[in-house]
């Protein structure tokens, strides 16, 4: 693998541990201006000036100020406006050059990023069933599309997590299923595989939601609470997704650039010296 410059490691660490990474759906292989196609790309280039912006933001919150949230929510918005419209008004065309899961998985993840769980679910759920019939889904975006319900139930729990009312039973349920969910976007064949280690962090990142859940001080726990049972089943989830996440770093990073960015989620999870 060739190096890449000092500040490859913070690169990385945004394209992996978030889902920049996501939106390389293939579209450079097409060629020509054929309208829907241009139109297409011009949705992408809109959806990954606002992923790019969100990355950035994630890794340092000082940028996180109203001027960025306003043009990330902006670009979100006119993608998912943009293709909702050509996927209406060019479907034929679309399915026609086999852009039409590309367009269908666009429009999900813009979705899901708004926050507008259902109208995700829904996107994702009428891609699945049409690609059943005549494969309009690229493998990348099929694994992807399969595991987003995962994703959303991550940014579900999270947001439940900001109530401390919230029921600490409901959080965990979603963050279970988050992480089962997750893991099924991985055996989708062809796909899953490339995508393996943004689901890995991504599950961590779940993990990562319950072990937070779990020392919430104004929170109500469920009666009995057993912190140490609690613990004890937390590491069972945690120590065989983080084997898999060790091996995987270490399968598409450079040594010193896997030791970094292993060393960066171990200081998040408390691995793996929290579960010996």
């Amino acid at each position: 693998m060739m190096r890449m410059g000092k500040d490859s490691f913070f690169l990385r660490k945004c394209q992996w541990s978030l889902w920049g990474i996501l939106l390389a759906i293939s579209l450079f292989l097409l060629m020509g201006c054929v309208s829907h196609i241009k139109d297409l790309r011009d949705v992408q280039d809109q959806f990954n000036n606002a992923a790019t912006l969100e990355n950035q933001m994630k890794m340092d919150p000082r940028k996180g100020d109203a001027v960025t949230l306003t043009a990330i929510t902006a670009s979100y918005s006119m993608s998912l406006k943009s293709v909702s419209e050509l996927i209406e008004n060019k479907q034929a065309d679309l399915e026609k050059d086999k852009l039409l899961g590309v367009a269908y998985t666009i429009k999900a993840l813009a979705a899901w990023r708004l926050g507008d769980f259902q109208m995700a679910e829904k996107t994702a759920t009428t891609a699945i069933n049409m690609d059943q019939k005549s494969k309009i889904l690229l493998p990348r975006d099929r694994a992807m599309l399969g595991a987003l319900r995962g994703l959303m139930k991550n940014d579900q729990a999270y947001l439940k997590m900001k109530n401390p009312d919230s029921s600490y039973g409901e959080i965990k349920t979603l963050l279970m299923d988050s992480i089962s969910e997750i893991q099924a976007g991985m055996t989708v064949e062809g796909g899953g595989e490339n995508l393996r280690l943004y689901f890995l962090t991504s599950q961590m990142s779940a993990l990562r939601n319950w072990k937070l859940l779990r020392t919430d001080p104004p929170r109500t726990k469920p009666q009995p609470f057993d912190e140490e049972a609690e613990r004890k089943e937390w590491c069972n989830q945690t120590k065989p997704i983080w084997g898999a996440f060790e091996g995987e770093v270490h399968r598409v990073m450079e040594m010193e650039e896997a030791g970094q960015f292993i060393r960066w989620w171990g200081l998040r999870l408390g691995m793996p010296q929290g579960c010996p």
